[in-house]
C-alpha cells in the first residue's frame, strides 16, 4: 500500500499541474482570439484607407505639377509596399473560405497561423499526390495487361473521383494560405474529377 499511496499522490500532483496548464491554456486561447478579430479590424481600416488614398492619387495626378507628381508617386511606390506587407499580414488571420470550400466543409476556419504548419500541409499534399499517383498507376497497368475486371476497373475509377475531389479540397486550403497554385490547374483537378465520375457511371 506505502507504493500504491505514492503513486496515488504523485498523480494527483499531476493532475493539479494539467488543470492549471490547461486552465492558462484557454484564457490564451481566448486571449488569441481577441488579438486575431482586433487585427482583423486593423486589417479592413488600413485597406480601406489604402483604397482611397490609390483614388486619390489617380485623381490628383491628372491636375498635379511636377513637383506633386514626384510627391504622389513616392506614396503610391509606399502603398504598393504596404499592399505586399498586408499579405503577409492576412496570411497569419483567420479567413471566411472561398464558395467551394463552404459547400464541402462548411464555414470552417481553413487558415493554418503558422509557416510551419502551411509548410508541413504543403508536403503533405505533395506526398499524397504522389502515393495515390503511384497507386494509380500500377492499377492502370493492371488493368490493360494483366487483369480484365467490371469490379476492379469501377475501384480504380471510383478511386480516381476521391482523388481529384481531394485535390482539388486540398489545393484550395493552400490557395486560401496564400499558396500560388495556379488557378488553370485547379480547374484542370475539377474538370479530371467530372471526367473520372462519369467514367465511373
Amino acid at each position: 500500500m506505502p507504493d500504491f499511496d505514492k503513486i496515488q499522490e504523485e498523480f494527483e500532483k499531476q493532475w493539479r499541474i494539467m488543470k492549471g496548464k490547461h486552465s492558462s491554456y484557454l484564457s490564451s486561447v481566448e486571449t488569441m482570439k481577441t488579438a486575431q478579430s482586433n487585427c482583423s479590424q486593423s486589417v479592413k481600416h488600413c485597406k480601406s484607407y489604402m483604397q482611397f488614398l490609390n483614388n486619390e492619387i489617380s485623381r490628383l495626378e491628372k491636375s498635379a505639377t511636377t513637383e506633386e507628381k514626384k510627391k504622389l508617386a513616392g506614396v503610391k511606390l509606399e502603398l504598393q509596399r504596404k499592399e505586399v506587407e498586408m499579405r503577409n499580414v492576412e496570411d497569419v488571420l483567420p479567413r471566411r473560405p472561398g464558395l467551394y470550400l463552404r459547400i464541402v466543409l462548411g464555414a470552417l476556419n481553413i487558415s493554418l497561423s503558422s509557416k510551419q504548419d502551411k509548410f508541413a500541409y504543403k508536403n503533405d499534399y505533395e506526398q499524397f499526390k504522389i502515393v495515390v499517383s503511384a497507386i494509380c498507376a500500377v492499377l492502370t497497368f493492371l488493368l490493360y495487361f494483366f487483369i480484365q475486371s467490371r469490379v476492379l476497373d469501377t475501384v480504380f475509377h471510383f478511386l480516381l473521383v476521391w482523388y481529384y475531389c481531394t485535390l482539388t479540397i486540398r489545393e484550395r486550403i493552400l490557395i486560401a494560405n496564400g499558396s500560388r497554385i495556379k488557378g488553370w490547374w485547379n480547374i484542370y483537378h475539377f474538370i479530371s474529377t467530372a471526367s473520372a465520375g462519369i467514367m465511373l457511371i
